[in-house]
């Protein structure tokens, strides 16, 4: 009845903003799921196992709505993963320690933010909580066959899945020696699965290092830095969405919980002082949870010295552990008030940045559909052009316009790689309006080229559109046309 009530109130929370506008990377993952199903694994510059992308095409037969999606590739496994952890918590621990990580991850704003999202975060998520699901359960072939699927289906749903399947190794090792052999069995028909996409996970890794080398920038786009990475995943998860700045809430949030830290060390050691059997037995299942949730992370954070891998996002399949090891003292040590006021503490503050997420603009996705609209009502397609300093026209431009809309990109990533740039916007001459988005222009444009190039045809700004998330777009126009917009208004 627990379960049930708490998968209501999950699905419940991710209703809203689930239909809401695809930002640049959903955006891009339903292009390129819209192709022929015999294109879907050509992905290279999409640095992700193919699995999502099938998904969605298979999705995109029904609906392209983006509600739709989002519950295919999203949602369902966000849903699935919160029944699995009151399946693993209720086994390892109590079922209270189960009822309260389960709800911590169903009101983490972090954790509903990607189960709406078009992108495989959620998905490998899933795999990973099914898999320790079966490993934990009796080594039968029926279990076993089980484990090896939902791995094999990991590995190819995220880059960073074998870092799960490590630490799993490391828990057999430690925790159910005696299974060794069938695990090792598991393992090496999931990495024989897997062999057919290594060329294809090759050539994705050398289009990511051209990536970095024309834009320098990018990899602090796409990840942490080194010295705080590991910190700001553990924030990502704490406070979720919100900033982690240095505001009164993240200040007494933290020093709250370091006073509580202080307390439940106190009270861990006067329990172990006491070596009472239950204690014994539910630290050996603490300890599994803490060999689960750090080895993947501290794997990711070393990796990232080489490639950027790290971030929240990527490393969601962590989450649930997190709750379940900020959950799992109330069994530890049931009659203290510490473990009460730290499971409370973070479910307050899960409330708080939930609401927060509904209500702050800020914190939601960019909403390209909304400014795509206002653009084609006020602007003729005969009288205007959208210039992109990107290969192409943005991702979610194309999904909502469809190339009805009169546009120019630059045709690479940088435009100090553009030739003659001049003779690349000869086009705007035919148009009176020009419209230059300056979403990403920072990096692929810091020197102003696209800016200096618009004006150089006698076009002069005359207003931007700031939208939250996306930035401003840049309203160029021919002095006749603001001209003739004034006799309009007089």
């Amino acid at each position: 009845m627990a379960l049930a009530i708490l998968i209501v109130l999950a699905i419940l929370l991710r209703i809203p903003h689930l239909s809401g506008s695809f930002w640049l990377d959903e955006a891009a993952q339903a292009l390129e799921s819209a192709r022929p199903f015999v294109e879907q694994h050509l992905i290279r510059a999409d640095f992700q196992p193919p699995l999502i992308h099938y998904l969605t095409h298979f999705s995109l037969y029904l609906s392209d709505s983006e509600w739709w999606l989002r519950t295919v590739a999203a949602l369902i496994p966000g849903i699935i993963t919160i029944a699995v952890l009151y399946k693993l918590a209720s086994s390892w621990f109590s079922k209270k320690v189960a009822i309260w990580s389960t709800l911590l991850i169903t009101t983490s704003s972090f954790h509903i933010f990607f189960s709406q999202e078009l992108r495989p975060y959620s998905l490998p998520a899933m795999f990973a909580l099914l898999s320790w699901y079966f490993l934990n359960k009796e080594a039968n072939l029926k279990n076993l066959s089980f484990f090896t699927l939902t791995t094999i289906a990991g590995l190819y749903s995220s880059y960073l899945y074998p870092l799960v399947a490590i630490s799993q190794g490391l828990f057999v090792i430690i925790f159910k020696r005696q299974i060794w052999q069938k695990f090792l069995t598991t393992a090496i028909l999931s990495a024989l699965a897997f062999l057919p996409w290594m060329p294809s996970f090759l050539d994705q890794l050398s289009a990511g290092g051209e990536v970095r080398e024309q834009l320098p920038g990018w990899d602090q786009v796409v990840s942490l830095t080194q010295g705080k990475a590991i910190f700001l995943t553990l924030g990502k998860f704490l406070f979720g969405l919100d900033k982690i700045d240095p505001t009164p809430l993240v200040f007494l949030s933290l020093l709250s919980l370091l006073l509580i830290g202080l307390c439940l060390g106190k009270d861990f050691y006067l329990e172990i002082k006491k070596e009472n059997n239950h204690f014994a037995k539910v630290k050996n299942n603490y300890l599994q949870v803490l060999l689960i949730f750090f080895v993947p992370l501290l794997l990711a954070w070393i990796i990232s010295f080489v490639v950027p891998v790290l971030s929240p996002k990527r490393v969601l399949y962590l989450l649930p552990f997190f709750y379940l090891l900020i959950s799992a003292p109330l069994d530890f040590l049931p009659k203290k008030t510490a473990p009460v006021l730290l499971v409370l503490t973070v479910f307050l503050l899960n409330i708080f940045t939930t609401t927060h997420y509904y209500f702050n603009k800020n914190l939601q996705r960019e909403d390209w559909r909304t400014l795509h609209t206002q653009i084609v009502k006020r602007f003729e397609n005969k009288n205007a052009i959208a210039v992109f300093s990107h290969p192409e026209a943005f991702s979610p431009w194309r999904w909502y316009d469809g190339d009805d809309f009169p546009s120019l990109a630059t045709g690479t990533l940088s435009v100090s790689q553009v030739p003659d740039l001049s003779e690349k916007f000869k086009v705007i001459n035919d148009y009176q309006y020009v419209l230059v988005f300056d979403y990403l222009r920072t990096l692929s444009d810091p020197e102003n080229k696209i800016l200096e190039t618009v004006s150089s045809f006698g076009f002069k700004e005359i207003e931007v559109i700031d939208t939250p998330n996306i930035g401003f777009v840049r309203i160029y126009a021919r002095p006749e046309a603001v001209l003739s917009s004034l006799d309009q208004e007089f």
